[in-house]
C-alpha cells in the first residue's frame, strides 16, 4: 500500500503502529512512529492499511484526536 500511494502522489510521512517494539525502525524508507508522534506532525490525514483491523484504527484516531479537541484529519480505511 506504501508504494501504491507514493505512486499516487500521496505525501506520506511516516507509518504508524501501535507497537512500541516497531518505533523507529524503517519500512520503505519511511519511519514507523507512534500515533501520538504522528499527531504532532500535524498531518492532514491517515490512510489505514490493515484490513482485519481497519474499523478499530480508525476509532483509534479519531477519538485520540477528539479526546484533545482537536480537528480529525481525514481517515481513508480499507474497509471503512
Amino acid at each position: 500500500m506504501l508504494t501504491a500511494a507514493r505512486e499516487q502522489g500521496l505525501a506520506i510521512i511516516a507509518v504508524v503502529d501501535s507497537n512500541p517494539k516497531l518505533h523507529g525502525l524503517l519500512l520503505l524508507d519511511y519511519r514507523i512512529i507512534s500515533l501520538e508522534e504522528t499527531m504532532r506532525l500535524d498531518c492532514d490525514g491517515y490512510l489505514v492499511a490493515s484490513v482485519a483491523f481497519a474499523r478499530a484504527i480508525e476509532e483509534t484516531i479519531r477519538r485520540c484526536y477528539e479526546n484533545l479537541h482537536l480537528r480529525v484529519p481525514t481517515v481513508l480505511a480499507l474497509g471503512g
